[in-house]
């Protein structure tokens, strides 16, 4: 069952099997406060094309999920009623729990307004998500096999260097493919998602330090200020293994 540490303003369903996760289109519906007009369901586009970008990232994948190979074919907007948008994600493969992230991006204050209640579709029968202030949200977990050696050293400063062992000197794309996703998973944290409860997800905070260094076969990034649920190193730790699974190659990561 999936939980919510935050008492939600609105309503939240999803299926009783796997819906995220197993590989197939999966739909998403956005009931909307105040009817549907061109501003309403861009803004609504806007989160979830961020959303969408972290789970390409290899940032939602979870424990059980090769981040290499998770994330969405295609998205699109299918239908806008009067009340409700939605949007087919196709070929979804990433972790269920990302729901919560998801609801994270539309608690923050700039969203909040919009939604009456979100529903996930996936031709089965529909489960009520549990808001519980006395439990943990449920988010995606740290890739149970990374393909690299982690050494954790568990800084508590909320400032985080990690220092990527590459396999070869990074080329250009590379570069560009490593820049990416770090400034997505940054994007996502500064838009509220994996908000530690009751901190609201406006507040989360995190300043990366653009651009990372290069030193021959390592890259250092540091992000200072981290103010945001320990899943949000897990899904950097999971947007480090896809870059190394989809042919770029790292021997060791070191948090510090």
């Amino acid at each position: 069952m999936l939980r919510s540490a935050f008492d939600l303003p609105f309503a939240v369903s999803y299926p009783t099997r796997p819906f995220f996760s197993a590989g197939s289109d999966t739909i998403v519906s956005i009931r909307l406060r105040n009817g549907i007009s061109p501003y309403e369901i861009a803004r609504t586009a806007a989160v979830l094309e961020r959303f969408v970008q972290l789970a390409n990232a290899g940032g939602l994948a979870g424990r059980a999920i090769e981040p290499w190979r998770s994330g969405v074919a295609t998205h699109s907007t299918i239908a806008a009623g009067p009340v409700e948008v939605s949007f087919r994600l196709e070929r979804c493969l990433f972790d269920d729990a990302s729901l919560l992230a998801l609801c994270d991006l539309f608690l923050h204050k700039d969203n909040v307004t919009l939604v009456q209640a979100i529903d996930i579709g996936a031709g089965a029968p529909v489960q009520r998500l549990i808001c519980d202030r006395a439990s943990y949200s449920t988010y995606p977990g740290r890739f149970a096999r990374l393909p690299f050696e982690l050494v954790d050293e568990e800084p508590e400063s909320g400032a985080y260097t990690f220092t990527l062992t590459l396999a070869t000197e990074l080329d250009d794309d590379g570069r560009m493919a490593l820049a990416d996703a770090m400034r997505t998973w940054s994007s996502f944290v500064l838009a509220g998602g994996f908000a530690l409860a009751p901190i609201p997800p406006e507040e989360n905070y995190v300043e990366p330090d653009d651009p990372f260094v290069e030193l021959d076969h390592s890259v250092e990034w540091s992000v200072f200020k981290l103010r945001a649920h320990p899943a949000a190193v897990d899904a950097l730790l999971n947007t480090f293994a896809a870059f190394h699974g989809r042919g770029r190659g790292l021997s060791a990561v070191t948090i510090s």
